[in-house]
């Protein structure tokens, strides 16, 4: 059976057709490639993070200024003002302590010496605070100088004990150790004196609260609300 005429103005009308066909054909596969939908983009974990925090969910298609106050900001530049502002508000809860709390704080240079305050043993009698050393008589025993960087300096040892239960000696006059201040008035130390004096009063005296009484003075100006406000901080 004969496909093809043998006219030839059969054939050329057959291989129009054919090609007009094939043209239809091939409109029709681009258009329907053209029209299926493309794969959207995932919004990334941080653009999710900056835009649950500030405005809501994040979306990947969010159009400009949406969540972020109208503008179309970056959730880069967003998420840094987010961290900013944390830093802020963790910097201002520190501030905002009280000073004498945060000077009660050892810092990192005066830890080391704060070695000398643990070996201390406790004591029943009163601290004696002086100025001078040579201000503090010879049996007041141990005697711990603070410099004005918080650093102690064990100058007098206590006395040798029998036991690890046994308590410091009592000088003469009941005193059970002295401490050397960099300052001669109490509300003159550093805030680094300052806590290193709490260190030795918290090692050496077991009490809570704190009596006034057992803070005496050789040779320093101390007024009793400064007594009172310096043994309100004892840990």
């Amino acid at each position: 059976m004969r496909m093809w005429p043998r006219s030839l103005a059969a054939r050329l009308v057959c291989a129009l057709l054919l090609a007009a066909g094939t043209v239809v054909v091939l409109s029709l596969v681009v258009e329907n490639f053209e029209t299926v939908p493309k794969p959207t983009k995932r919004a990334s974990g941080l653009e999710a993070l900056v835009g649950g925090s500030v405005g809501g969910a994040a979306n990947p298609k969010r159009p400009a200024g949406d969540n972020f106050g109208g503008g179309g900001r970056d959730p880069l530049v967003v998420s840094g003002r987010v961290l900013a502002n944390n830093k802020k508000t963790q910097m201002a809860t520190t501030t905002s302590l009280p000073p004498t709390a945060r000077q009660a704080r050892p810092t990192t240079a005066s830890r080391a010496s704060y070695e000398v305050a643990r070996r201390l043993r406790p004591t029943k009698g009163t601290i004696l605070l002086a100025h001078r050393e040579s201000s503090l008589a010879p049996d007041v025993l141990p005697v711990v100088e603070i410099l004005a960087s918080g650093e102690l300096v064990l100058r007098r040892p206590e006395p040798r004990a029998s036991g690890p239960l046994q308590a410091s000696a009592l000088s003469g006059e009941g005193h059970g150790a002295g401490v050397v201040l960099p300052a001669q008035n109490l509300e003159k130390l550093s805030p680094a004196a300052r806590g290193a004096l709490l260190a030795l009063l918290q090692q050496w005296l077991l009490e809570r609260p704190v009596s006034p009484a057992k803070l005496q003075s050789s040779d320093i100006l101390m007024s009793k609300a400064a007594v009172r406000r310096l043994l309100s901080w004892v840990p």
